[in-house]
């Protein structure tokens, strides 16, 4: 059985790469098993979209030619 652990690492490998059909196969079994583990690979999907939108927008503002956006505070 697949532990928590094992389980969020497939689920930050699955950004990058395809993963194979045990590994597939593995983490499917466990999602349906931890709830916990099912929220983290949710909050995972919510926060790359977040990301895809915020880049695409900061695209999008180059491309405007606006000025661009004053460094962090304390920087």
């Amino acid at each position: 059985m697949m532990d928590c652990k094992h389980a969020t690492q497939l689920m930050s490998a699955e950004l990058d790469r395809a993963l194979g059909v045990g590994e597939r196969i593995g983490l499917e079994v466990h999602l349906t098993i931890c709830r916990g583990c099912d929220n983290y690979r949710e909050q995972i999907r919510v926060l790359r979209k977040a990301c895809q939108v915020y880049r695409h927008n900061l695209e999008e503002a180059a491309d405007d030619d606006l000025p661009p956006l004053p460094p962090p505070a304390g920087k």
